[in-house]
């Protein structure tokens, strides 16, 4: 039984297991969500996983890192900026700010779409999301990282459109899109 040592791919073991070179990209895993959709977020929301945006993963090793990176386009009915994004691992939610008092928290709000002539429009011009992170989960178990929205206002419910406009006329003028989040294990 030999141990064959790449300076490229890493260690690979007499068992044909592989410990891989430090910051090398192990596995990739993404979700592609085309379907235009919508979901109700009440006031001052719970957190709200959104449809489409999940993905699993199973660690190689226990010392991996996790880079996720999302990408989210829509609207809501509700002002924009009353809106918070971040990432759920098996359902707890990470790298986020701690909110304190009656703040939200979230990793990343809202980019608000511009018509040309008449700032922001909540009707016809996508807002979006793209922002990455990086999580250190320690386990070789399974992961479900699933992208999530709370809408923070304490006053107004909104549905959340994903991957078109509030109106979604078809029109030159009404956009429709595609979302999605991405998850690469990194050796460590």
């Amino acid at each position: 039984m030999s141990v064959i040592i790449n300076g490229s791919a890493g260690i690979t073991f007499p068992n044909n297991s592989l410990q891989s070179k430090a910051g090398s990209i192990i596995q990739v895993v993404s979700t592609l969500y085309t379907t235009p959709s919508s979901q109700s977020l009440a006031a001052n929301s719970a957190d709200t996983d959104i449809t489409g945006l999940t993905v699993t993963i199973t660690p190689s090793s226990v010392t991996s890192r996790f880079l996720i990176m999302v990408r989210w386009t829509g609207e809501t009915s509700a002002e924009p900026h009353d809106h918070l994004f971040f990432i759920r691992r098996n359902g707890t939610k990470i790298n986020s700010q701690t909110g304190t008092s009656n703040r939200g928290s979230g990793t990343m709000a809202m980019s608000i779409g511009y018509a040309a002539s008449a700032g922001p429009n909540n009707d016809s011009t996508p807002d979006n999301a793209v922002f990455a992170t990086i999580d250190s989960p320690a386990t070789t178990s399974a992961i479900t990282y699933t992208l999530a929205i709370k809408n923070t206002t304490s006053a107004t419910a909104s549905t959340l459109y994903t991957n078109r406009t509030v109106a979604d006329t078809d029109s030159v003028n009404y956009e429709r899109t595609t979302s999605e989040i991405i998850v690469m294990e990194i050796g460590s």
